[in-house]
């Protein structure tokens, strides 16, 4: 049986197609389990993330290793740039 995909590998599959296409830095936006995979892009690929916009993100998606696994992501992300708004949209300069 094969495993369901985590958010490394669904951020590793942006990636690959952004550099298929030349990309080699974009405004991102996700919406619900694409607000969770942009967040791992802003953390782990953030010299390639002009903005970041999340809508309709949970807290919780799934199992609580799940929910734990974004909180983690949305802390490091805090600590990784000092430019992040309080609204919706989080971008840096």
């Amino acid at each position: 049986m094969r495993r369901p995909y985590s958010i490394a590998q669904l951020g590793h599959d942006a990636l690959a197609i952004r550099d298929t296409e030349g990309i080699a830095t974009a405004h991102v936006c996700g919406l619900s389990l694409g607000g969770i995979t942009a967040l791992w892009l802003a953390v782990h690929a953030r010299e390639r993330v002009r903005s970041l916009t999340t809508a309709n993100t949970g807290a919780r998606v799934g199992s609580a290793e799940f929910a734990h696994a974004h909180c983690r992501a949305a802390r490091a992300l805090r600590r990784a740039t000092s430019s992040i708004s309080c609204g919706s949209t989080m971008s840096r300069a």
